[in-house]
């Protein structure tokens, strides 16, 4: 196994062949979120839908709680959410 590839609420597919992850990797959309915070997005494989909501909760919401509400009703779980919001604002202060 290469990689899985999620959305937010789970896990979607594997990636066995590097063909197929090569063309997955060229194919990436940013995040929008910084450099670390997409390479960490594209390591553990969250699709484009994925990636719009981590933009979107960041350049909408006002507080960790808003943030990790917006993720959480798309299917996140918490801890991940608390953990990503935290990583964001390290690697971009």
């Amino acid at each position: 196994m290469l990689k899985f590839t999620r959305n937010l609420s789970r896990i979607t597919g594997t990636i066995t062949d590097p063909a197929v992850l090569a063309n997955l990797e060229q194919e990436a959309t940013p995040a929008g979120l910084g450099e670390a915070a997409g390479r960490y997005l594209d390591a553990h494989g969250y699709d484009a839908g994925a990636k719009l909501h981590f933009a979107h909760a960041y350049r909408t919401s006002n507080t960790i709680n808003e943030f990790v509400t917006y993720l959480c009703s798309k299917g996140m779980p918490r801890a991940e959410a608390e953990w990503f919001f935290y990583y964001i604002l390290h690697v971009n202060p």
